[in-house]
């Protein structure tokens, strides 16, 4: 049995976050439900509590919180009311959310960088290979997963999947370029500005791939691609 959204974390509605928390348990167990009963292996099941655990004790510890502050009656303890000008702490939009350390996250890179396996892959406007605008969160949408390969100048950019392959079906390449290719591609993405590698933190001259999975969090970080087959085929 699996309890997800409002019957795994009941607490007070203060912030806001109960909504938010709910389809994140959904979508992180749909996807692994979704693997179990298409490959059999339902280990992967495992890791639901293992990662979702840590953010509802996050989150009713923090509504807890708040819901001492406003609802507390004695002057002593009132403060003045927030203000448009004041930001909001981070956690309460839960962008910050990571699964670092856990079973599904690898990092196999020597050097690592800020953004790292386990976090939210972060979003980025870039354009296509004929200039048009496209977001990187517009490549994650869907059930499927998601390669991004920051490629070097000069490097060449990985094949896909073999066709016909359960991989090449659900899983979704892209090369991250900083300039136009020679010959269009619709597995390109022209990092424009380098926003994209700021964003994730890839160093000019550097390759790196980004697995992400299916609820947007990354899976695996590599300065290899070749890695990525065997992450997924231990799935």
């Amino acid at each position: 049995m699996f309890l997800a959204g409002d019957a795994a974390h009941v607490h007070s509605s203060s912030g806001g976050q109960g909504l938010n928390t709910s389809v994140q348990d959904a979508y992180n167990l749909g996807w692994k439900l979704g693997m179990a009963l298409t490959t059999g292996r339902d280990w992967v099941l495992n890791t639901y509590g293992e990662e979702r655990l840590p953010v509802a004790e996050d989150l009713l510890g923090r509504t807890n919180r708040m819901h001492g502050r406003d609802f507390d009656t004695n002057p002593r303890h009132q403060t003045a009311a927030p203000t448009l000008d004041v930001p909001a702490p981070p956690g309460l939009f839960q962008l910050d959310i990571t699964y670092r350390g856990t079973s599904l996250s690898q990092e196999r890179r020597t050097a690592l960088g800020r953004v790292r396996a386990g976090d939210r892959a972060p979003g980025v406007r870039c354009q296509d290979d004929a200039g048009g605008p496209l977001r990187l969160f517009d490549l994650f949408r869907g059930p499927h997963w998601t390669l991004l390969v920051f490629v070097a100048e000069g490097m060449s950019v990985p094949p896909p999947p073999e066709a016909g392959s359960r991989c090449e079906a659900d899983l979704r390449c892209y090369a991250i370029l900083d300039h136009a290719p020679s010959e269009p591609g619709d597995r390109v993405v022209i990092d424009v500005d380098a926003r994209a590698r700021v964003a994730y933190d890839v160093r000019a001259g550097d390759t790196v791939a980004f697995l992400v999975r299916p609820d947007g969090h990354i899976a695996l970080v590599t300065s290899d691609p070749a890695d990525v087959p065997d992450y997924l085929a231990a799935l």
